[in-house]
């Protein structure tokens, strides 16, 4: 946790990926950190987006 680094849990439904995120998120704002908790889909958006902008902004 102190060094950053982002957690991204990826399987078929039904494998417990959601309890895990949520558990791991309960403990550590516990310990005082920010959590975020997203969907795949939003996250690509998010990316893509970015992306988009980021190509807009170059030409």
């Amino acid at each position: 946790m102190e060094q950053g680094y982002n957690i991204i849990f990826l399987g078929p439904p039904g494998v417990g990926k959601s309890h895990l995120s949520v558990g791991i998120g309960i403990e550590a704002i516990n310990k005082g950190y920010k959590v975020r908790f997203i969907s795949m889909a939003d996250l690509v958006h998010i990316i893509k987006t970015q992306e988009s902008q980021t190509y807009l902004e170059i030409k």
